[in-house]
């Protein structure tokens, strides 16, 4: 039960159980989620530079 002025998931029990995405697994499903080269160019890298522009990059 959450008190007053607490936020749920917070404090020391939110870090026991903090997750942790496996990166290799996220790599191994994009072919899943974009199965040509041309998609994943899309996905990886032609949609963050739109997102995010040339100026974000160093």
């Amino acid at each position: 039960m959450v008190g007053a002025g607490e936020v749920a998931g917070s404090g020391a029990d939110a870090a026991e159980h903090e997750h942790r995405p496996d990166d290799g697994l996220l790599v191994d499903f994009i072919p899943h989620i974009a199965s040509t080269t041309e998609l994943q160019r899309k996905l990886l890298v032609d949609n963050p530079m739109r997102l995010y522009g040339p100026e974000e990059v160093r």
